[in-house]
């Protein structure tokens, strides 16, 4: 071959690799080169070329159809993962020892302290006590001084509730304004033992003469006034109904209670008035100990009867449930050095709710206006 040849021959292939090289620029830029915009009409590549030119139009979107398709995959391989890992943490059956153990230690701390709530069944064998009673006064008194501050707690419990459940902003913003409106606290003798909020009147939060009796410390009424103040929050349009669901289907899971109907929205509450007591302990230390003041919060459900309605669990599985939704709350119990307690079907395993005959009517019990709910 002569030396103008070669030259012509090297000219060539090199104009036909460059010819590729824009092929194969505009096919990446566009996805296919013969729609390519702006792609020159008079543009016509070597016949030489054509075939690593189909090669390439024809092998590419495959590759990367395929790329795609394994991403897709990995990216849902993935998801499936972090979703199968997720529902089981959930699901993950909580160490029940470790929860009878710290319910074992509440009630101890409760035969302690000279202070300690009256539990539920106590209460409810008792008759109610005229309103000018000192006791009732006293502690009349005490919920209108606790007022604010739980207002205050409560609120701020509401927000981290929001952000650890996912619940829209907008709803704990209306939830906080239900909050901040109840002004008023009022003794009523005919709810004996139970705290209430009307929807016709959701400025007041009355309690059963005997109630106010039965919760001697400030951490007690601070817990039910929080409880009665998410029931506020909820309002009448159930702002915070996705919120009581999130939490009754998480203690559902971790305890294997049936926790439906009305009583997520029950549950929330006595949640919410736990991480209240538990700030109020934070926020003003006392030479008390830390695990008697918060015993405090949940110990009226101390009981011996452990009896259930269709509203409420039980107070000895609301205690288990509280446990299990807050292994925090637990801990603060594990080093109390309480004594076994009798054995009990209903303090060493979770009875199935609605087994009992008896209703319960619990003194933190949310009353509606029939007519608005």
């Amino acid at each position: 071959m002569r030396d103008e040849d070669v030259s012509l021959e090297s000219g060539v292939w090199s104009l036909e690799l460059e010819e590729t090289r824009l092929v194969c620029r505009r096919f990446w830029s566009s996805g296919f080169w013969l729609l390519a915009p702006g792609f020159p009409s008079s543009f016509i590549p070597h016949p030489s070329s054509l075939i690593l030119i189909l090669i390439i139009a024809l092998v590419m979107p495959f590759g990367v159809l395929a790329q795609g398709v394994v991403r897709h995959r990995a990216k849902r391989a993935g998801g499936a993962a972090a979703s199968r890992s997720h529902e089981s943490v959930l699901a993950r059956p909580v160490a029940r020892l470790l929860i009878e153990q710290a319910m074992s230690a509440v009630c101890f701390e409760r035969t302690r302290d000279s202070l300690a709530s009256v539990p539920i069944d106590v209460m409810q064998a008792h008759p109610s006590l005229p309103l000018a009673h000192s006791s009732v006064i006293v502690g009349r008194a005490r919920a209108e001084r606790l007022l604010p501050l739980a207002q205050k707690l409560v609120e701020d419990a509401l927000r981290d509730l929001g952000d650890k459940y996912k619940v829209p902003a907008w709803r704990i913003r209306v939830a906080i304004k239900h909050v901040r409106g109840v002004q008023r606290i009022e003794p009523d003798m005919e709810l004996r033992d139970n705290a209430a909020v009307y929807l016709a009147d959701q400025h007041t939060i009355r309690f059963g003469t005997i109630f106010l009796a039965s919760l001697p410390s400030d951490e007690g009424m601070t817990s039910i006034l929080a409880h009665e103040l998410t029931h506020v929050a909820d309002g009448p349009q159930d702002i915070l109904h996705v919120l009581f669901i999130k939490i009754g289907r998480r203690a559902a899971a971790l305890t294997g209670l049936a926790i439906t109907g009305r009583r997520p929205e029950e549950l929330s509450c006595d949640l919410v008035g736990e991480m209240v007591v538990r700030e109020l302990v934070a926020l003003a230390p006392t030479n008390e100990t830390r695990s008697r003041r918060l015993a405090r919060a949940v110990e009226h459900n101390c009981v011996e009867l452990d009896n259930t309605d269709q509203v409420h669990l039980s107070p000895r599985n609301t205690l288990r449930a509280l446990f299990a939704l807050d292994a925090t709350y637990e801990r603060d119990f594990l080093d109390v050095a309480a004594p076994t307690l009798p054995t009990s079907p209903s303090i060493n395993r979770a009875q199935p709710e609605g087994s009992r005959r008896t209703p319960l009517t619990t003194p933190h019990a949310h009353f509606y206006h029939p007519r608005l709910k």
